[in-house]
């Protein structure tokens, strides 16, 4: 069965177990101690190393996919843009579980569950200012997907919850791939709060994730993602 690289993501074992792939957990160093760019940067020369070596690894070069959860959703979305404008690695397919891609504004999501939902604004509030080196970088495309360029990167899973404060710039993402010409396949889960697909215990639908992931892999495998698919809530 061909492989995937993956990147940062929560429950490495059971996509594995659920999609049949090979997954590449990429141990980029961490902030505050390195902060950006330090993790951008060394999570593309990862891509870039995976793909340049995928042969003696034996995965398939032309099926490598990114995906992570939360922050490192940014990464991996940013790995998706810097293929296509360094053109140097592809990126069949990104996964991007309850992302973040916007450190700059502020949504109503937020607002909303900002407080009492798991993951807390004041959280992201204190990351940002671990991450990043200044109030200008919250805008850097590096940082931020949102603000960079969606066009030609590789089709994407996106999945956002309900009761989720990144709710709404993970939807924000997901209508600029669309907007880019980019295949989507988006599912906001009802009731669901941030990271509830790695708690497959007490969430249901959390194993429905897995399977989404895996039926889009599986029609990554016959080379049958084209196009935009749009919107659909669970």
């Amino acid at each position: 069965m061909p492989s995937y690289g993956f990147n940062a993501i929560s429950d490495r074992v059971e996509l594995a177990a659920a999609t049949g792939h090979a997954i590449i957990s990429v141990d980029y160093r961490l902030a505050p101690e390195h902060k950006f760019p330090v993790p951008v940067e060394e999570v593309v020369y990862a891509a870039q190393w995976v793909y340049e070596q995928a042969a003696s690894l034996g995965l398939d070069s032309n099926r490598i996919a990114v995906a992570g959860e939360g922050v490192g959703d940014s990464l991996a979305a940013v790995v998706a843009q810097q293929a296509v404008s360094r053109g140097t690695f592809s990126i069949a397919a990104q996964i991007l579980l309850c992302p973040l891609t916007d450190w700059a504004r502020d949504y109503a999501s937020k607002r909303a569950y900002g407080e009492s939902y798991f993951l807390d604004s004041a959280l992201l509030d204190y990351c940002a200012g671990h991450y990043l080196n200044s109030g200008e970088e919250r805008m850097n495309p590096l940082a931020s997907p949102l603000y960079g360029v969606a066009a030609g990167v590789a089709p994407a899973i996106v999945v956002t919850a309900e009761y989720d404060p990144l709710r709404d710039e993970g939807e924000r993402y997901s209508q600029l791939l669309i907007a880019s010409g980019v295949a989507v396949t988006h599912m906001r889960y009802a009731g669901m709060i941030h990271l509830f697909y790695a708690l497959t215990d007490v969430f249901e639908d959390g194993d429905d994730v897995y399977a989404l992931i895996n039926q889009v892999l599986g029609r990554l495998n016959r080379g049958t993602i084209d196009g935009v698919e749009g919107f659909s809530c669970s």
